[in-house]
This record gives structure tokens, sequence and C-alpha cells, in this order.
């Protein structure tokens, strides 16, 4: 997306986010040497600010919550290109390489399920052009289930609703995200893969994360709502093999991790 920005002469641009994805933007941008301004709720992690700042990213805090954040977004737009990494089609093509990294890692044989944090669906709905463009290749049969992991209180996709959120600001909030902009595209994506919604609390999400901490893994709250979800669903893990990652496996927990958080 930052290169496509390039291209076109931009010379800077800003988003909104939890941290995780502003970090990348703005380490991409520094890169190519374009401006980069990261808005992200006031309660973000101190870690997530300072590592946007270290990527050569300027972070603007929003006091409320992430919907807040991204209603101040919608005024930045009149000012500055938004590269809002759910409207943005190169976003999504960058996270559509993904699913054929797997592929090749995997020996062309993808598991069957799915689990991935989503709060604005950018992963959910990148992962899903990327197994698309698989498919018609020939390259798969058939899509992989995508299942999307979401935090109590803010499950959009749920069909009973969002639910009930804890008080104080959520731990992960990149999942904390209780009106996405592209909701329908993102419930599309699940009817289309055969998909549905595991909804996580945030003891659930902690317990996961001290699990992939023994196990080695340092994943972020939203990354470790994945694995909460995992946890969470003893139908999935059946499919899949817990002893390690076999030829054929059945459910893959997409995980994404931030060093240091």
């Amino acid at each position: 997306m930052v290169a496509a920005a390039a291209r076109r002469g931009i010379a800077e641009l800003f988003l909104d986010s939890s941290g995780n994805a502003g970090f990348a933007v703005a380490r991409a941008a520094a890169a190519r040497g374009l401006r980069c301004t990261v808005l992200v709720p006031a309660s973000t992690p101190a870690v997530k600010v300072e590592r946007i700042r270290a990527a050569g990213g300027r972070a603007e805090l929003i006091s409320g919550d992430r919907d807040a954040t991204h209603l101040a977004a919608l005024e930045w737009r009149r000012l500055l290109p938004y590269a809002a990494p759910f409207f943005q089609p190169a976003f999504q093509a960058g996270v559509a390489t993904l699913a054929w990294e797997l592929w090749e890692e995997l020996g062309g044989r993808l598991p069957e399920h799915w689990l991935l944090p989503v709060g604005n669906g950018q992963l959910l709905m990148g992962l899903g052009m990327g197994l698309e463009l698989l498919r018609r290749a020939g390259a798969i049969a058939r899509l992989p289930a995508l299942h999307a992991v979401q935090l109590a209180g803010y499950a959009s996709l749920h069909p009973a609703g969002l639910g009930t959120p804890q008080p104080g600001p959520p731990t992960a909030a990149g999942v904390a995200i209780a009106q996405p902009p592209r909701r329908a595209d993102m419930l599309a994506w699940l009817d289309r893969t055969g998909g549905d919604v595991t909804v996580v609390s945030e003891e659930q999400i902690a317990a996961a994360r001290a699990e992939l901490a023994n196990a080695g893994w340092r994943a972020d709250p939203t990354g470790a709502a994945a694995f909460a979800g995992y946890c969470a669903r003893p139908d999935l893990r059946a499919a899949g093999r817990p002893a390690g990652l076999p030829a054929d496996p059945g459910c893959l927990v997409v995980i994404s991790s931030l060093e240091g958080e």
C-alpha cells in the first residue's frame, strides 16, 4: 500500500489503528521517505506508541475508544490521504500474500479451518482474497472455513449481537471494534467460506496469552485472541493436530505478535 502511494507521488499519509497496523505502515512509510501519522486511542499501550515513533511515524493520541479514533480519522481524511487498512485495496493485496506463503510452506495442503482475530476485518478480507485467488488458479480445490474470533462486547459479526464489554479500556484493542465500516463484506466472507464467529472474554485472552508465552510465543492481546478462540472450540481442536505441524493439518490459528508487548 505504501509503495503504491509512493508511486503516485504521495508524500504524507495517515491512518487510525490500535497500534499494530500503525507500526507496520509507519515503518513501511519511513523506508520510502513518506511521512506517516497514526491516530491511536489514548489508552494504547505505551510500547505500541513507542514503536510507532521509533519506526519513524508520528503517533497522535485520541481521547476515547477505538471507534472514537476512527471517527477522528474521518475528519483527518479531509486533509491527508487516508491509508486505512480496511479500505485500501493495496493493503488487502499485501495481506493476501500471507495465504500464498502458507500454501507454499505447507506444500499446497492448507488446513480446513482458520481462526483469525477480527476487528475491522483486514485480516479476514485479505486472506479471503488470497485464498480465492489460489482457488481460481487451481492451487486449492475449495476455500477453507475462515472463523472470526471477536471480543465480548465488540462481537459485531455474531448473530446474538455485540455482547457486554467489561469495564475499562479493552486490552485486545485490535478486536475492540463495535462498528466496523465493512461489516457486510466481513459477513460475506464468513458465509462464503462456511466460517462462523467465536466470542472470547478478556480473561480467556489473558489465559491464552500466558499459555502462548509458556510455549515461547510472545503474542499481543489481539493476536492471542485467536488462540483463545481455538481453546474455546473443542470441535476445531479435534480437527487440528496439537502435537505439531503434520503433513495434513486440520486447523490453523493466525496469531499476530509484537515483540516487547
